[in-house]
C-alpha cells in the first residue's frame, strides 16, 4: 500500500531525502529505481548510502529539473551522470570518513572512457565537498568549462596535515585552473584542525607557505578564506597585491590553523593598508605583529581613518605585548568590531606529547598571547566566534 501511495504521488514531490543504506539488496534496489522513474519534479535529493546505491538510483531517471544533490560517496559514473543534468545548480559531497576516498586512479580510468566529460555542469553555481584529501577536488573541477559560471566552492579536510602529494596549495591550483575568474565569488578551503591538540613535532612537517597570488586574476571574489597548517603568506608585498587584486572583497580570512614556530611577516599597518585597499571588508583574518604598535599609533597626531565595516577580526597566534595600546588602536580604527577571533591550533610540548601516546592527548597550556588577547576582547565586549573551517 506504501509503496502504490508513493507512486501515486511521485509526480508531486519536489524533495526527498533517500536512505539507500540497505539498496545492495535487490528487492530494495529495484523498487526505489522504480520509485525515481515517477520524480519527475524533484528539484532536491539528498541521498544517504553506498555509490552503488547511488548509481542505480541516478541512473533510474533523467532527472531534468534536478537542483540541488546532497551525496555522501559518488562513483565516476554517477559524477558523469550529475555533471551533464541541465539545471543542477548546488551539489553537496561529504565523503568524511577514509573509505569514502575515492581511488583517484579508477576515477581518471572513468575519465578517458567518457569523452564527453569536459564542459559538463553548465547550470552550478555551487559546489560543496568535504574529503579526506585534498586531491578529490580536481576530480570535480575537470569537468567544468572555462566559462563554467560556479560562483561558491567550498572544500573542507579533515586531515590533520597537508601531505607532499597534495596540499592547499595544490587546491588552489586547481580552482585557478578550471574556475572561472569572472564568474567565482566565494572560495573556502581549509583542514579541521582547529581546536584539537597537535603534538609540537608536527611544525617541523609544514610545507612551504601557501601562495594565494594564483587567485589575483579573480577579480569577483567577494570572500576568500583559507585555512591550514602550512599558513599562507602574507608578506607586505603580498599584502599591497591583495589590496590592489581584490578591492571590493568582504571576507578576506587568512590565518593558519596551527600555531607558528614563525614570527609574522606584518604588523599593524598592514592590516590599515589592506583595509585602505578593500574598503568593503566585514571580516578581515591575518596573523600580525601587534608588539610593533606604538603610542604613536593611537595619538591624536597619528593619521586615523575609521574602518567601520569591519566586523570581525580573526588574529590567530599574533603575538603582543601591550593590550593597553591594542585595545586603544581597535577603539580607534575598528569602532564597529563585533568579533575578535584567536582561533588556532596549539602544539603540545614534546614531553606531553612523549607522555600522551596511546592516550588522548591532553590539552596544551594557554599562551600569553591569549590571556592578552582575550583580556582585550572581554574589555571591548565583543564577541569571540570560532567557526574557523
Amino acid at each position: 500500500m506504501a509503496q502504490s501511495m508513493y507512486l501515486f504521488l511521485g509526480e508531486s514531490v519536489t524533495s526527498m531525502t533517500v536512505d539507500g543504506a540497505g539498496t545492495s539488496a535487490p528487492p530494495f534496489s529495484a523498487s526505489i529505481c522504480l520509485y525515481a522513474k515517477h520524480l519527475v519534479h524533484l528539484e532536491k535529493l539528498v541521498y544517504r548510502g553506498t555509490r552503488g546505491g547511488l548509481d542505480d538510483f541516478i541512473s533510474a531517471s533523467g532527472w531534468k529539473n534536478l537542483q540541488n544533490v546532497e551525496v555522501e560517496e559518488i562513483s565516476a559514473e554517477s559524477l558523469r551522470r550529475l555533471a551533464h543534468l541541465p539545471n543542477l545548480s548546488s551539489l553537496t559531497v561529504s565523503a568524511r570518513g577514509d573509505s569514502h576516498v575515492p581511488d583517484e586512479r579508477k576515477y581518471q580510468k572513468a575519465f578517458h572512457r567518457h569523452a564527453t566529460i569536459h564542459y559538463g555542469f553548465q547550470s552550478l553555481r555551487r559546489l560543496k565537498i568535504e574529503a579526506a584529501h585534498f586531491e578529490y577536488l580536481r576530480t570535480f573541477l575537470q569537468y567544468l568549462s572555462p566559462y563554467n559560471p560556479i560562483q561558491s566552492i567550498e572544500f573542507l579536510t579533515h586531515l590533520p596535515s597537508p601531505t607532499p602529494e597534495a596540499s592547499c596549495q595544490d587546491v588552489l591550483l586547481a580552482v585557478a585552473q578550471y574556475a572561472n575568474p569572472k564568474a567565482l565569488a566565494y572560495l573556502r578551503v581549509g583542514d579541521a584542525t582547529c581546536f584539537k591538540s597537535v603534538p609540537a613535532s608536527s611544525r617541523k612537517k609544514v610545507q612551504d607557505l601557501v601562495d594565494i597570488s594564483v587567485l589575483y586574476d579573480f577579480k569577483a571574489l567577494k570572500a576568500l578564506t583559507v585555512h591550514c597548517e602550512a599558513g599562507v603568506r602574507a608578506t607586505p608585498e603580498d599584502v599591497s597585491s591583495v589590496a590592489e587584486a581584490w578591492p571590493n572583497i568582504e571576507t578576506l580570512d587568512l590565518c593558519t590553523t596551527l600555531s607558528s614556530p614563525l614570527p609574522p611577516y606584518i604588523d599593524h599597518s598592514h592590516l590599515l593598508e589592506i583595509l585602505g585597499g578593500c574598503p568593503s571588508l566585514r571580516h578581515l583574518g591575518l596573523r600580525f605583529d601587534a608588539m610593533k604598535l606604538s603610542a604613536y599609533d593611537v595619538g591624536t597626531d597619528a593619521p586615523r581613518p575609521v574602518y567601520a565595516k569591519l566586523r570581525k577580526l580573526s588574529i590567530g597566534e599574533s603575538p603582543i605585548d601591550s593590550p593597553g595600546l591594542v585595545m586603544n588602536f581597535i577603539k580607534v580604527y575598528f569602532p564597529n568590531l563585533e568579533a575578535l577571533d584567536m582561533c588556532y591550533t596549539r602544539a603540545m610540548p614534546e614531553e606531553l606529547e612523549t607522555e600522551a601516546e596511546g592516550t588522548e592527548p591532553p590539552e596544551p597550556e594557554v599562551h600569553q598571547f591569549d590571556d592578552m588577547w582575550d583580556g582585550i576582547r572581554e574589555s571591548l565586549g565583543l564577541g569571540f566566534d570560532s567557526d574557523r573551517i
